[in-house]
C-alpha cells in the first residue's frame, strides 16, 4: 500500500489555463493514498523517527493538524501498529474527523477562536501536554525537517522530470511550508530563474503582514510563520479571498474533471493570477493537495460557476 504514497502525475488544466495565459500544471497530490500531500510528509516522518529509535514499536504517534496530516497519520498508524492522537480545531469539516477515527486514530477538539493562529496555538499546548507522557511520539510536522526533505527529494524532482520543460513559476499554499520550501529548492537548483511563489487566505495574510482573523481555506494560513518556511527560497506572495478559493475549485471539477478541495482552488487561483503577471513561456505549477470528498459538507453551491 506505500507504493501508493508518491509518483502522482502533473496534469494540464487545458480548460482553465487560458485565463492564466501560459501552460498551467497542477499535480495530483489528490491521488495519493491516504487522499492528499500529507501522506508524503506522514510516511517521511515516522520512517525516519522509526529508523532513529525516536519512535518504537507501539508507541502512540501524536500531532496538532487541521485534518490531512491527521489523516495521513492514522493512516500509517493503521499500517505500522501505532495508535494516533491528533489534536485539530473543532471547526474543521466533519469528514476529517471521521476519516481519521475510521482509520482508528483518536481526535482531540479544541475550540476554535476568532484568529485562527490563537487557535492553533490552544492546540500545540494540550500536545505538549500529551507529549510529556511515556511511549509517544510528536511528529511536530510544522518543525519537522523530514516534512521539507521529502518534497526536495521525490515531489520536486517528480514535477520537473513530468513538466518536461523549463518551468517558469512554482505556486503553492502555505500550511507547515513543507511543500512549498521543498520543491521550491529543487526546482531552483534546476531552473534558477524560476519564481516561487507562496499562497494564504486573504484573512490570514500573516506572511503579506495583513490581518489574521479566520477563514475556510483549511490546511495553509494558520496564522503564524512556522518554522519550516524560508524567505530566501519565496519570490511572492498571493492572497485569496475564501470566495475565489471555492470559486476556482468548482470551476477545477465542473472544467477539468478534477474533485478537489478548497486549497487545490486556492492555488489554482493563485497559478493563474501569477500567469497573468508573467506573461512569458514556460510552465506554471501548482499543487491539488487533497480531495472534495473531505469537504462536501461545506459546499452548498457554486459548481457551476467558472473561474476566468
Amino acid at each position: 500500500m506505500l507504493s501508493a504514497i508518491g509518483g502522482t502525475p502533473l496534469v494540464r488544466l487545458r480548460n482553465l489555463e487560458g485565463c492564466a495565459g501560459m501552460a498551467l500544471f497542477a499535480k495530483a497530490e489528490h491521488l495519493n493514498a491516504g487522499g492528499s500531500v500529507k501522506s508524503r510528509t506522514a510516511l517521511a516522518m515516522i520512517d525516519d523517527a522509526r529508523n532513529s529509535g525516536k519512535l518504537r514499536a507501539g508507541d502512540t504517534i501524536l500531532e496538532v493538524s487541521s485534518g490531512n496530516e491527521g489523516v495521513a497519520l492514522a493512516m500509517l498508524g493503521a499500517v505500522y501498529g501505532h495508535p494516533v492522537i491528533i489534536v485539530m480545531p473543532n471547526d474543521v469539516p466533519w469528514e476529517r474527523r471521521v476519516l481519521i477515527e475510521r482509520y482508528g486514530g483518536r481526535v482531540i477538539l479544541v475550540p476554535a477562536q476568532a484568529n485562527v493562529g490563537h487557535t492553533l496555538q490552544q492546540c500545540f499546548s494540550i500536545a505538549e501536554e500529551l507529549a510529556a507522557k511515556p511511549r509517544c511520539y510528536y511528529a511536530r510536522q510544522f518543525e519537522n525537517p523530514s516534512n521539507v526533505r521529502v518534497h526536495e527529494e521525490t515531489t520536486g524532482p517528480e514535477v520537473i522530470r513530468q513538466a518536461g520543460g523549463e518551468i517558469a513559476a512554482f505556486v503553492a499554499g502555505v500550511g507547515t511550508g513543507g511543500t512549498l520550501i521543498g520543491v521550491g529548492r529543487a526546482l531552483k537548483r534546476r531552473y534558477p530563474r524560476a519564481m516561487v511563489v507562496a499562497v494564504e487566505p486573504a484573512t490570514a495574510a500573516v506572511l503579506s503582514g495583513g490581518p489574521v482573523t479566520t477563514h475556510r481555506q483549511f490546511g495553509i494560513g494558520e496564522g503564524f510563520i512556522p518554522a519550516l518556511y524560508d524567505r530566501t527560497v519565496v519570490d511572492d506572495v498571493v492572497t485569496v479571498a475564501d470566495e475565489d478559493a471555492y470559486r476556482t475549485a468548482g470551476a477545477l471539477a465542473t472544467e477539468e474533471g478534477l474533485m478537489v478541495g478548497p486549497t487545490s482552488g486556492s492555488n489554482v487561483f493563485a497559478a493563474m493570477e501569477i500567469g497573468r503577471r508573467l506573461g512569458s513561456e514556460g510552465a506554471i505549477v501548482t499543487v491539488l493537495p487533497d480531495s472534495a470528498e473531505r469537504y462536501l459538507s461545506l459546499v452548498t453551491d457554486g459548481a457551476n460557476v467558472t473561474a476566468s
